[in-house]
């Protein structure tokens, strides 16, 4: 066979030319391995699946099925889009100027704003994540969400750019529900958190939305040989630690570039990691109004853990949810917690076993982690703790699956009628006092639904007392503590769902608030030891509301805690018995003008600034032994110790902590209500600390889970 020169040259070019590619986007340990993504990603859009993760579309939905969507288009919409609609018009000025912001992306979002980084458009999508909840807890639903915003599948479905006059008008259908604006633009943000109604007077009239001055923030990923690093997942979070989440968050494009418009001025902290590297940080990083701030990273090379899943038998273990968590040390100076909840909870530190049950989770940093796997039905392994070394990682780390043990039974309604199709979920009961030398039960977790005569089984449950809870929407909710493992006759009857009604005002003047929030949640003691108590909380509902009324349906039965919260109002609760299948109608929430608190904490003595102190309202003990937390409107000192505190009880005390300062509690707050306190200065001494050593009744060392 004779070859022809010609062809046989322009191959040789053409591999070579391959090779120099594939050797120019080699990952900071030498490998290749960069999944491309589009230049110029910037914050508002969602990262990659990368750094351990097979291909998305080998990757199976948990409980859902495999995932084919056709990329920059929205995998549902919600009903009567293509029927008859209503345009939303308003104009972005800015803040005390109003001057026009033009070239800015206004979005709707019915998302909650309890997850800003889950920016989802859709109920539609809130039930598929709740449907891998069900089937692979958290974790799946986690991955989930990342396996839709991984082909870039769906974004805000109802957006319009601004025009030079900072108007924009978005099309939106007639049944749509509640709504917010977000708001992408350079050098500006848009801080509200408002919700609005469709067709309502300040939606018909035209909406304006302030924004403040903001910065922008433009970072470079670089391995140690300058090379960039695409696919790099990149965190921003207040300077320093602060418990409130990421400021921003996106993933490097192909040259390695990532860009955060409308970045809230202050001293940040930003974490990075990318394919094939570990993780970097810079701090502090000043973000000005009205500057791009520009950056690099140097990454180090990453550290990896790899191994199998296999069960009882040696036999592979596909599709396991794999998860590697860093082993934490304390906070104070230490990076681990921004580490962990940026990197971690997008999606580096997990991926999903292969066919053979294989496992490969890379980018991590140079310390003692722990392994962690979940897969539906099993038993999950005991966790595995590892020393990174300083070069390579930790291979062949098995993580072996039992079958465990079940629990079985079937759901009735209440009237003994099986029911079909409603979640049913088992958990071990882990905490209560232990007996000398008792340890402490293994944890696990199973869920699953009932068949067509209301029968379930749960397995891969450790052996001992579990809570076995059901539900299905429209039909009713049942708990039950302490059920043994191995019940085969557990019969659950659902109580019919509750529903409260009543009209939020104002104290002073009897008129209705229009915009707030309300929270539902048990009434009963927070059960610290963990000992089957059926405590719950429910996110928080919006609504808008000329006449200041609200409706909740579908609440569980029982002695129940309602919160209602609005902007520039102190939060007001009250306590309530709800009765199966009743509504409670004629509840009325009086709420007061609330109290904006501003100081410093310093330290005793040295009057030296403490940043990253907590500050919040006091834990109140209520009538009837309810605890009233009221950390949502907790806040951290900032680097020069200074806090600004808001929607705060005229009266209240505030509690101040810090890890390494003694926690005080202030006096009540002398400031009249809708007033601002100015001045307050709080100061913290340090703290002494305690070593000892925890041994058993036989003298042996207890372990963290003993």
């Amino acid at each position: 066979m004779r070859v022809n020169g010609r062809l046989l040259f322009a191959a040789a070019v053409l591999l070579g030319v391959v090779l120099m590619w594939a050797i120019g986007l080699r990952g900071c340990d030498g490998s290749s391995g960069f999944r491309s993504t589009s230049p110029g990603t910037h914050a508002a859009e969602e990262p990659h699946i990368s750094g351990g993760l097979p291909p998305i579309e080998s990757v199976p939905s948990p409980g859902v099925g495999t995932l084919t969507l056709e990329p920059h288009r929205s995998p549902v919409t919600l009903e009567g889009r293509k029927g008859e609609t209503k345009v939303v018009r308003g104009r972005v000025l800015r803040a005390g100027v109003g001057q026009a912001v033009a070239n800015a992306t206004v979005s709707i979002l019915t998302g909650t704003s309890s997850r800003p980084n889950w920016r989802i458009d859709s109920p539609e999508l809130w039930k598929r994540l709740e449907l891998a909840r069900e089937e692979q807890g958290g974790y799946g639903a986690s991955l989930e969400y990342r396996r839709l915003t991984s082909l870039r599948a769906w974004k805000p479905g109802y957006s319009d750019t601004t025009d030079s006059d900072g108007s924009f008008a978005i099309d939106l259908p007639l049944d749509f529900p509640l709504f917010r604006f977000e708001v992408e633009g350079k050098h500006v943000v848009y801080a509200k958190d408002a919700w609005f109604e469709l067709g309502s007077a300040e939606v018909e009239e035209g909406v304006v939305l302030e924004v403040e001055p903001a910065g922008n923030l433009r970072v470079a990923l670089r391995d140690l040989q300058g090379r960039p690093v695409a696919g790099g997942r990149i965190g921003v979070v207040r300077h320093p630690y602060a418990w409130d989440g990421p400021l921003a968050r996106g993933e490097t494009g192909e040259d390695g570039l990532f860009e955060s418009f409308g970045l809230r001025p202050g001293v940040h902290r930003v974490v990075a990691a990318g394919p094939g590297c570990g993780p970097g940080v810079r701090e502090p990083v000043e973000v000005q109004p009205g500057v791009t701030t520009r950056l690099e990273i140097e990454l180090p090379p990453e550290t990896f853990v790899a191994g199998r899943t296999e069960d009882e038998n040696g036999e592979a273990v596909p599709d396991a949810i794999v998860r590697v968590m860093l082993e934490q040390v304390g906070r104070v100076g230490v990076l681990d917690p921004d580490l962990g909840r940026i990197l971690g909870s997008a999606g580096l530190w997990e991926t999903v076993t292969d066919g053979a049950g294989r496992f490969r989770v890379g980018s991590l940093p140079r310390r003692r982690v722990r392994v962690q796997a979940q897969k539906g039905g099993l038993l999950s392994p005991e966790e595995i703790t590892r020393e990174l070394p300083d070069e390579g990682g930790a291979e062949d780390v098995v993580l072996v699956f039992e079958q465990g043990h079940s629990v079985a039974g079937r759901v009735v309604d209440d009237e003994g009628i099986p029911v079909p199709g409603a979640a049913v979920s088992a958990r071990t009961e882990s905490g209560g006092p232990l007996p000398r030398g008792a340890r402490r039960p293994r944890l696990s977790w199973s869920a699953g639904r009932t068949s067509t005569d209301g029968s379930f089984r749960l397995t891969g449950l450790a052996a001992g007392a579990v809570s076995v809870e059901a539900k299905k929407e429209g039909v009713g909710w049942m708990s039950k503590p302490r059920v043994q493992t191995g019940t085969e006759n557990l019969e659950l009857s659902l109580a019919a769902e509750a529903g409260v009604a009543g009209v939020v005002k104002e104290a002073a003047s009897g008129a209705p608030v229009r915009r707030f929030n309300v929270q539902v949640s048990s009434a009963l003691v927070p059960d610290i030891f963990g000992s089957g108590s059926s405590s719950w909380i429910e996110p928080e509902r919006p609504f808008v509301s000329e006449d200041g009324s609200f409706v909740l349906e579908g609440l569980r039965p029982g002695r129940t805690a309602i919160v209602v919260r609005a902007e520039g109002f102190a939060e007001e609760r009250h306590q309530i018995a709800l009765e199966s299948g009743r509504t409670v109608r004629g509840l009325e929430f009086s709420l007061g003008r609330s109290v904006t608190v501003r100081g410093v904490v310093v330290e005793t003595g040295t009057g030296s600034p403490i940043p990253d102190a907590m500050i919040h309202e006091e834990l109140r003990l209520e009538p009837g032994g309810t605890w009233t937390p009221t950390s949502r409107n907790a806040t951290r000192t900032d680097a020069d110790g200074r806090f600004e505190l808001d929607s705060v009880r005229p009266g209240a005390r505030l509690q101040v902590s810090h890890d390494s300062f003694v926690e005080v509690t202030t006096d009540p707050i002398a400031a009249a209500a809708g007033s601002t306190s100015e001045g307050l200065v709080i100061t913290l001494s340090r703290g002494g600390a305690i070593e000892g050593y925890a041994r058993g009744s036989d003298g042996s060392p207890l372990s963290p889970r003993t």
